[in-house]
């Protein structure tokens, strides 16, 4: 039975990492000592405004201060064609709808087609609706950092009615080669090639099918730049009769697992789904699926071989098998002998709207959808799950787009491997209107997945990727790492000491590293092993452990 619960929030000033938490009757924040880790640079590929289709974008400020954000818009060329600046408040919200009309300052009559780099010396994170005029069908394109040149699609295709669109954006300031590799379910190579990007410039092709020369055929995509040059990737699949898109985030390849995670929804008759799963290793992989119920029993599991640089895709009724017309939905999680990417394909049958959602790999404790809304004819959903071994208090809070926390903030308490699904999740938390991020933390320090989908009237979804949310500081072997923390005084007589507690990122096995008397209010310490490592403190009452503070990710290279 733990004593404390605690919230966190994120503060980057004067050079250093501060967090602030706060408890109903006792507060602990934890910092850094340190330089920030430098200036946000985000990309957000596949910019279009013409008569078909318009683009909006949102940015999140994750720091306390507010943030001045550099939006510069890029044609495919390369060439600089307009920018401007936005002030986004503290932790808040901005929505710029037609971002070209925006930055060029008039109506854009003219189609365009580019990108948009976001530069900031805030935290931020972007990402752009790209918009059917028709019907509103909704398209999410996440922002890409500049430190990835290696994705894997994990399906594309150019089987009738249906064809796959790229876009590659080249993040550099040189030219690159880059290669593209088609690969079907059994591994072998359907079609490869490469081309040369210059300096700063996106390539958009229609049918990347066809400029690889097959048709006909479905498959995996690996993108690399030959020469490490970072990349920005982005498919859209078309169906050329009813021009309904669907939209597949980049998988990049260093995020490949041994143990993930994917949503499903089942309901016979109403929805259906399929587990694409990418095997981008030169052995086997032996992968046992293990779906999970909304309590967190497990279900059945089910069992397959991955090929070597091969695919599988199992659909929902082999992987689901038996649970009848029962509505369900829950947890798959994965374990597999080799690495692996992919991806949950999800149908709603009456509409006819699909959505891909890629599969989870990285856990935080400490996650924001970066936008919610509820403004017709848009709403959202959301399917929370706790992925750790224990029961933990979940907390929701919605921020409002000036950054101020609204009323709205629920807590609910989910099993271990457990789920929760909210339609409509702003009405669920009793905001009837309205749009922002949303902070979901677990109280217990237990690692959380969200998949949230905006939906309009008429059903059409896109996706949008959860933030991990924790600050996180580089150190080099041998440099000394300095923790800070704050409290309420008038707490003080509760507290015998404080208790510092790390654990490998991956492993998040937490230990107790030191304990410091009441009344010191920092401690120092030597990174002396290379490594990823997560950092928290607990207060200690002489009998029990509070619940741990805010985390801090710490990267210590050799």
């Amino acid at each position: 039975m733990l004593l404390w619960h605690f919230h966190s929030k994120l503060l980057i000033q004067a050079g250093r990492l501060r967090t602030t938490v706060w408890t109903m009757a006792f507060a602990l924040g934890l910092a850094l000592v340190c330089a920030p880790e430098g200036q946000a640079d985000e990309t957000l590929p596949f910019i279009i405004q013409d008569s078909l289709y318009r683009t909006n974008i949102g940015i999140n400020n994750l720091d306390f201060l507010p943030a001045e954000v550099s939006l510069l818009l890029y044609d495919n060329g390369g060439h600089l064609v307009a920018q401007g600046s936005v002030q986004i408040p503290s932790l808040g919200f901005l929505n710029l709808s037609q971002v070209v009309s925006l930055l060029f300052g008039y109506s854009y009559e003219q189609p365009f087609e580019g990108f948009i780099r976001l530069r900031s010396a805030s935290r931020i994170a972007a990402f752009a609706a790209q918009i059917q005029n028709e019907n509103s069908d909704p398209g999410i394109i996440a922002s890409m950092p500049e430190d990835a040149s290696h994705f894997l699609l994990p399906i594309t295709t150019s089987i009738n009615p249906w064809t796959s669109t790229l876009a590659i954006v080249n993040l550099a300031a040189r030219a690159t080669i880059v290669k593209i590799s088609l690969r079907d379910e059994s591994g072998s190579l359907l079609a490869e090639t490469e081309r040369s990007l210059e300096a700063a410039s996106q390539w958009i092709t229609p049918s990347i099918h066809g400029e690889l020369g097959v048709n006909g055929v479905r498959g995996y995509l690996v993108v690399q730049s030959l020469d490490g040059a970072p990349l920005a990737v982005l498919c859209r699949h078309t169906q050329l009769v009813t021009r309904q898109d669907v939209f597949q985030q980049p998988f990049d390849l260093r995020k490949t697992g041994k143990v993930f995670y994917l949503p499903y929804w089942f309901a016979e008759g109403l929805h259906r789904s399929w587990v694409v799963l990418n095997n981008p290793d030169s052995e086997p992989a032996s992968v046992a699926l293990r779906p999970l119920s909304p309590s967190g029993i497990p279900l059945t599991d089910y069992f397959i071989q991955v090929p070597a640089f091969g695919a599988v895709l199992v659909p929902d009724s082999a992987l689901l098998a038996g649970r009848g017309d029962r509505a369900s939905y829950g947890l798959i999680r994965g374990t597999s002998t080799r690495p692996l990417g992919g991806l949950v394909i999800q149908t709603d049958l009456s509409s006819g709207d699909t959505i891909h959602t890629n599969l989870v790999t990285e856990l935080s404790p400490e996650i924001l959808i970066p936008s919610v809304t509820q403004a017709p004819p848009f709403s959202s959903s959301l399917l929370l799950g706790n992925l750790g071994e224990a029961a933990t208090w979940i907390e929701i809070s919605h921020r409002a787009a000036d950054g101020h926390s609204t009323a709205a903030v629920s807590r609910m308490w989910l099993p271990a491997r457990g789920t929760v699904y909210l339609d409509k999740v702003l009405t669920n938390l009793g905001i009837p209107s309205g749009y922002g991020p949303l902070q979901v933390r677990s109280l217990e320090g237990q690692p959380l997945a969200a998949f949230s989908h905006v939906l309009n009237n008429s059903g059409a979804r896109g996706a949008l990727n959860l933030l991990d949310t924790r600050p996180t500081v580089s150190k080099r072997v041998g440099e000394r790492l300095r923790l800070r923390w704050q409290y309420d005084p008038a707490e003080i007589s509760k507290i015998q000491e404080y208790r510092i507690y790390r654990a490998d990122r991956a492993t998040r096995n937490f230990q107790k590293i030191a304990s410091v008397p009441v009344s010191v209010l920092e401690h120092s310490l030597d990174a002396t092993v290379a490594g990823d490592f997560v950092l928290a403190v607990k207060a200690f009452n002489g009998v029990q452990e509070s619940n741990p503070s805010n985390e801090v990710l710490l990267q210590v290279k050799p």
